[in-house]
């Protein structure tokens, strides 16, 4: 048998490996003869790459490529930074160090996670209010607050002593809004009325029951929908007529000193004890033909609606335990004449939402705020939502007992958003 010399084999496997001819018959011979041995411990060093591949030096290299292409992504901030020194007046030759600084890709990566941060920072004072401005008479006597809310649009808005009201009042002047999930509904809906009303040639009217210190009807006005606002406290009505004025909204405001009741043209009497943070005016269960000392005159929604053929787009209730009254009083309205409803509800409503049910309603989502760091960005946190056959009252009365407390709005899928699903 011929022999053949290792870099003849060498040289002659590399050919055929590269160009893929044919192996001569000298070849094969070599193949399966004696030097077959010698071959085949070559070929695992020409054809097994995954070390080489796989190796500490590769796995810097490859990621020395990305820091450089990271490093080119936010290349921009340095020529910013030396564009604005240069706007200060330095002169160029003193701004070269910014292109002989080591290890540039990670100050640069740093530099952007400085802004990330500054940004924050920015969206953190952003969701404070402007600051309290004190409210005076012309003899100097404090009469009030007044507040630059954080929705949008912002608005000016009486509040109460944040020290006195650890509700309400104190919760807009630290944070600016109040209920951001219910705010951010409010201004899907209008906005969804006033696209109708281009079409329907009427103008978008809100009702607001329990409007307290005015929040949810000024917020519609300023967004062009009209609002009948209704508070059982004389002092709260003062209130909200001084809020609209200062926005000049008063003409589409109209704020009654009426309890919203399951029968019309009586009088309640209401607590003058204020709870602790004077959210809440308990009303007490005694009806009177005529007006005395602390009661106040009530009004139906059939009543004043149904019987007067007018359209609600929107109808807000807040009302601490006495919801069932208002719907009682309305049950012909919620079924003709309202398209949507947002109201305060727990576990023991079950009278309340039993009337809205009974009355067609079947889309049902409670409503969640934000919190925490994603409250610095998003109002509202995923909802739960009702449908079709899981619309009951005691799936909605079971969910509120593991929540607690919550806004719940009740629609037709007709009439729905497409932010909240079908």
């Amino acid at each position: 048998m011929t022999n053949f010399n290792r870099s003849n084999t060498t040289t002659t496997v590399s050919s055929n490996i590269i160009s893929r001819s044919p192996p001569s018959k000298d070849e094969e011979m070599a193949t399966s003869g004696g030097g077959g041995s010698t071959l085949n411990q070559q070929l695992p060093l020409i054809l097994n790459h995954e070390s080489n591949i796989l190796g500490e030096k590769s796995v810097k290299a490859f990621s020395g490529v990305w820091m450089r292409r990271l490093g080119s992504i936010f290349s921009f901030i340095p020529r910013i930074f030396r564009n604005l020194l240069r706007m200060c007046g330095i002169k160029a030759k003193y701004l070269t160090f910014l292109d002989k600084l080591p290890s540039r890709n990670l100050i640069i990566s740093v530099l952007a996670v400085i802004g990330l941060i500054f940004m924050i920072l920015i969206a953190v004072q952003s969701n404070k209010p402007k600051g309290l401005i004190p409210l005076v008479r012309d003899d100097n006597r404090l009469v009030g607050y007044i507040v630059k809310t954080n929705t949008n649009p912002s608005f000016y808005m009486r509040v109460l002593n944040p020290a006195r009201d650890t509700g309400f009042s104190k919760h807009m002047v630290r944070y600016g809004n109040w209920e951001s999930a219910t705010e951010e509904l409010f201004k899907m809906l209008i906005e969804k009325f006033q696209r109708d009303s281009k079409i329907t040639g009427k103008k978008c009217l809100i009702v607001d029951v329990g409007s307290h210190l005015g929040f949810y009807s000024i917020y519609p006005a300023l967004l062009g929908c009209k609002v009948i606002s209704y508070e059982i406290q004389p002092k709260m009505v003062e209130v909200i007529k001084s809020s609209a004025s200062l926005n000049d909204v008063d003409k589409l405001v109209s704020v009654k000193n009426l309890a919203v009741f399951r029968d019309a043209r009586k009088y309640i009497q209401y607590s003058t004890k204020y709870n602790a943070d004077l959210t809440n005016v308990v009303t007490a269960d005694e009806e009177t033909e005529s007006k005395t000392p602390g009661s106040v005159e009530t009004i139906s929604l059939d009543e004043d609606y149904f019987s007067a053929d007018i359209h609600i787009n929107l109808l807000k209730v807040d009302i601490s335990k006495k919801s069932d009254d208002v719907f009682a009083g309305g049950l012909r309205t919620l079924s003709f004449m309202i398209d949507h409803i947002i109201t305060e509800l727990t576990a023991d409503d079950a009278v309340p939402i039993r009337y809205i049910l009974n009355a067609y309603y079947d889309k049902v989502v409670v409503l969640e705020d934000s919190s925490g760091i994603s409250g610095l960005f998003f109002k509202s946190s995923t909802p739960k939502i009702f449908r079709g056959s899981e619309v009951s009252v005691e799936a909605i009365t079971a969910y509120l007992g593991k929540t607690g407390k919550r806004n719940v709005w009740f629609s037709r899928k007709k009439n729905t958003i497409p932010y909240y699903g079908k």
